[in-house]
């Protein structure tokens, strides 16, 4: 599993690059949750809170070739937010 940051202004650039398909989403508190897949695997974009006024997207990629313990525990972190 690869983990890094993007800006929330660079998504469309990133999920066009990447040609993400989001297959499902949650409403966050400034940005939303988002669930892609693509050609190479699979995206979790999470918000991550920079203050009270700006977050960034937190970015979880499981490759289509990983463990399927890597690919549950992206859909259990996914799902954990709808929960919570």
């Amino acid at each position: 599993m690869k983990k890094y940051k993007i800006a929330p202004e660079n998504l469309e650039k990133f999920l066009y690059q990447n040609r993400a398909e989001v297959i499902d989403c949650i409403e966050g508190c400034l940005l939303d949750n988002l669930l892609c897949y693509t050609r190479r695997g699979i995206l979790f974009l999470k918000e991550h809170y920079l203050n009270c006024w700006s977050s960034d997207y937190q970015v979880f990629f499981v490759p289509f070739n990983a463990t399927k313990g890597e690919h549950d525990d992206i859909f259990q972190a996914f799902e954990a937010l709808r929960t919570a």
